[in-house]
């Protein structure tokens, strides 16, 4: 792995960017496309655009975090994003098993994520 977490927080803004912003502006077909057989409601498009804030949000801050090197400043972003991505993953790994099976890719990547994420979160300290 690069000795720095900047290509890391690159394409962690760039996924978390795209996803959020695809929630915020088509909340309805992303959902319809990542749970089959689920309609959404006025609910559910409402809380996939809160979500999709959130998403980009996190992609902003992990941008603004890529040129960073002082360990102190870089280890709460990777905290915040480590917590996200394994939150994420466990949330995806229980909708696979359950409701909608196409989770279980998400699941894989934010698990990657977040092996990444805590190699250079260790190495901060």
């Amino acid at each position: 792995m690069p000795t720095s977490p900047k290509l890391l927080l690159i394409l962690i803004a760039l996924l978390e960017g795209v996803v959020g912003l695809l929630l915020i502006v088509a909340p309805a077909e992303v959902i319809a496309g990542s749970i089959p057989g689920i309609a959404a409601g006025v609910d559910g498009v409402a809380m996939a655009r809160t979500a999709g804030t959130a998403l980009v949000s996190l992609g902003v801050l992990a941008w603004l975090a890529r040129n960073t090197s002082d360990p102190a400043a870089l280890r709460p972003v990777l905290g915040a994003l480590i917590a996200y991505n394994v939150l994420a993953t466990l949330n995806l790994l229980y909708q696979a098993s359950t409701i909608a099976p196409g989770s279980l890719v998400p699941a894989l990547i934010h698990l990657a994520l977040s092996v990444a994420l805590v190699f250079y979160w260790r190495k901060t300290a």
